[in-house]
């Protein structure tokens, strides 16, 4: 009888222990569980479903829903040219409009040297250059798909389709610049991967939960309280209207970026109509790439 008394108090107790150590690690990973985006102990979560840079794209659809759009685009392919003639001072370059431009950094007179078809006819006047330089920039194809309603982008590699970074747009950014439409070069493909809405829904940092449709665009200080990253232990700490938060989860894991966007300068002599101090957008990157799968 004792020893059956025994076994039940043994068996009694390793339940009640196996209860407390899934009790605990409830509790220790209940933030996971949160709706929304989740960062939790260096890893990334969407709505309790895992991510995780360097992952195929499909992984990333299946948490987030199909994508509303698709968006390529490039910079760099150029090649820039240039000749330098020392003793007299004159140097050239080929210029936006594939023309040679010719200056002369010893005078100060305007056009100084002239505009010319080919590099022949710039010899012909000038002789001999001393040197020549040539300088190749690779061809950059950025891939970005677009979740408008969502108010979130990511950024994969064109070649393997693997993800490289995720972007989520609190303010939309007509909110917090300029564009000139009509500059085809710079604000349009800036204008064309940003999503068409913002994003509403919840952020979680560690266990602290801040919603986005409940906070508005002017409340960077709630927002920092909320998430607990306003101490000195983030970088960079202080209440500067213009300092965002980085935190580097770990290396070869991920970086967190929330970036601050104010309109309220002391001194202004123009008030703005609407007034912002909030987080604009926060970017999740890995933080190194010499992991990359």
């Amino acid at each position: 009888m004792g020893n059956r008394l025994s076994i039940y108090k043994i068996i009694f107790t390793v339940v009640i222990m196996s209860n407390l150590v899934s009790c605990q690690e409830k509790v220790n990973n209940k933030n996971i569980y949160e709706k929304g985006f989740v960062v939790q102990d260096t890893l990334l979560y969407y709505n309790q479903k895992p991510l995780a840079f360097g992952d195929h794209v499909d992984k990333f659809i299946a948490a987030l829903g199909k994508y509303d759009r698709e968006v390529i685009d490039s910079s760099g392919g150029k090649t820039n040219k240039s000749w330098d003639w020392k003793k007299s001072g004159y140097e050239a370059y080929v210029n936006d409009n594939n023309k040679i431009k010719v200056f002369n950094s010893k005078i100060n007179e305007l056009n100084a040297g002239g505009e010319y078809n080919t590099i022949e006819e710039v010899i012909k006047k000038y002789g001999k250059f001393d040197s020549f330089k040539e300088d190749k920039h690779p061809l950059i194809i950025r891939k970005t798909l677009v979740w408008d309603n969502l108010g979130v982008k990511i950024n994969i590699d064109q070649e393997t389709n693997l993800v490289e970074g995720l972007g989520i747009q609190i303010m939309h950014i007509t909110k917090t610049r300029d564009f000139d439409m009509t500059d085809m070069e710079n604000d349009v493909p800036i204008f064309k991967r940003q999503p068409k809405q913002e994003y509403t829904g919840s952020f979680t940092y560690n266990g602290n939960t801040i919603n986005f449709k409940e906070l508005g665009h002017n409340s960077w200080d709630k927002a920092i309280a909320g998430l607990k990253i306003g101490g000195e232990d983030f970088d960079p700490p202080g209440d500067s209207k213009s300092w965002s938060r980085e935190i580097r989860e770990s290396y070869k894991s991920m970086m967190v970026f929330i970036e601050r966007f104010s309109n309220q300068h002391d001194g202004a002599e123009i008030k703005p109509k609407v007034l912002l101090d909030g987080i604009k957008d926060i970017s999740i990157t890995r933080f190194s790439n010499d992991d990359k799968k």
